[in-house]
């Protein structure tokens, strides 16, 4: 009875080290990388709604290695064409795309973009 309660209390204190050593740390990372995407959803949706419309060449693109929904986030070198005729600029873009669109963000295409006037480095793909 005495040996088995005793099992039983290090079998508890076990799994607590491995909860708080483990597990926790996890939940905190897997947090973080939620709160970041929900920031970069946020901006992105106030980019397309008050944001100047432009086309952009894409002149590079890298994964990021993070997928969210088997979206995968990639980060795109790109050459920003503002529709008012401003002089070109050059942003580095990080954003999620679709599977389904990877082959319209190869470089040399060309993309919808919105940014901001007042910071052109922010930047969102309007696919």
């Amino acid at each position: 009875m005495i040996l088995s309660l005793a099992i039983t209390l290090i079998s508890f204190a076990f799994a607590g080290l491995v909860f708080w050593k483990t597990f926790l740390p996890m939940m905190k990372s897997a947090n973080r990388l939620m709160g970041q995407l929900g920031d970069q959803a946020a901006e992105r949706n106030q980019l397309l709604a008050q944001g100047v419309p432009g086309n952009a060449r894409v002149l590079s693109l890298e994964g990021t290695g993070t997928l969210v929904n088997n979206a995968p986030q990639v980060v795109m070198g790109l050459e920003v064409h503002p529709a008012t005729g401003a002089a070109p600029f050059h942003v580095r873009c990080i954003s999620l795309v679709s599977q389904l669109q990877i082959p319209q963000v190869q470089p040399g295409c060309m993309v919808p973009v919105r940014f901001d006037p007042g910071n052109p480095q922010r930047v969102a793909l309007a696919i």
